[in-house]
C-alpha cells in the first residue's frame, strides 16, 4: 500500500499523538490515521477500533496492504467497550459528534485512569467537550483550529497524570472558543469569530420584528452569544485588517 491520503484535519489529529504511543483510535473507520501513525509518529501498538463491521473490513484490508498487521490490530467494538484497562496510554477520537464522543468516554471511566493522553476531534458540541474533558481530570495542553474544504474543525489534546498541570476552570468565553486558541491569537479562530458575527446578526435581524416568547427568548440567546463572540474579537484585535 503506497502513501494513505491524509486530509488537513487527519494530519492535524495525527499531529497531537505523541511519538510511541500506544493507541486506541475510537471509531477508526478505515484506519488511516492509525496507519499514518504507525508510519509517521513511531507508534508501536495500536488498537484500531470501530462499531460498523463494513468500514472495520476494510481498514483489515488496508492494514494488511501497508504490512502493519503485526503493528495495529482491529476490533469491533461499540465504542471503548472492546478495550481492557491498561493495553494503551492514548486515546483517539475523531470525525464523531460531540454527545457521542462524551458518551463513548463517560460509559467507561475506569479505563481513563491508565490514560495520560486523550486527541479529540469533535465534529459538534465543541464547548460541551472541553467542559467535559476538565471534569474528567484531564488538562487541554494544546489546541489547534483549521479550515478545510471551507468547514473549520478544531482539535485538542488532553492530558492528565504527574506531569500535567493542575485542572483549572475557564471562563465561558474560554470553553465556547477555546482558551489556548484564544491566548495565542490563532488566526483561524478568528476568521471564524467574524464569520459567526455575521452569521448572527442576520439571524438576529429576522428575530427583532417576532412577537411571540419563544421568539423573544431565541433573541435573548442570541444577544449573549453576539456578547461572547465580540468579547472574544476584542481579545484578537490584532486580526483586524
Amino acid at each position: 500500500m503506497g502513501e494513505i491520503k491524509m486530509t488537513p484535519r487527519m494530519l492535524q489529529v495525527a499531529a497531537m499523538v505523541p511519538e510511541g504511543a500506544r493507541v486506541a483510535d475510537i471509531g477508526c473507520d478505515h484506519a488511516y490515521i492509525s496507519i499514518y501513525l504507525c508510519r509517521h509518529r513511531d507508534c508501536k501498538r495500536i488498537i484500531a477500533m470501530d462499531v460498523r463491521q463494513g468500514p472495520l473490513n476494510i481498514a483489515q484490508a488496508n492494514v494488511h496492504r501497508a504490512g502493519l498487521s503485526d503493528k495495529i490490530e482491529l476490533r469491533l467494538s461499540d465504542g471503548m467497550d472492546a478495550l481492557s484497562d491498561g493495553e494503551v496510554d492514548t486515546l483517539v477520537l475523531a470525525g464523531m459528534g460531540g454527545l457521542l464522543m462524551q458518551e463513548i468516554l463517560g460509559r467507561k471511566p475506569e479505563l481513563l485512569g491508565g490514560i495520560s493522553c486523550m486527541v479529540l476531534q469533535p465534529q459538534s458540541e465543541i464547548e460541551g467537550v472541553r467542559r467535559f474533558v476538565h471534569r474528567c481530570g484531564f488538562q487541554i495542553t494544546a489546541e489547534a483550529m483549521l479550515w478545510d474544504k471551507e468547514k473549520p474543525y478544531f482539535i485538542m489534546r488532553c492530558e492528565s497524570g504527574s506531569g500535567c498541570c493542575t485542572v483549572q476552570e475557564w471562563s465561558d468565553i474560554e470553553y465556547r472558543y477555546g482558551g489556548l486558541l484564544l491566548a495565542e491569537q490563532n488566526q483561524s479562530l478568528y476568521a471564524y469569530l467574524k464569520r459567526e458575527s455575521s452569521v448572527l446578526e442576520q439571524t438576529k435581524e429576522k428575530l427583532i420584528c417576532g412577537d411571540s416568547e419563544r421568539a423573544r427568548a431565541r433573541l435573548r440567546e442570541i444577544e449573549q452569544q453576539q456578547a461572547w463572540n465580540e468579547a472574544a474579537r476584542r481579545s484578537m484585535r490584532m486580526w483586524e485588517a
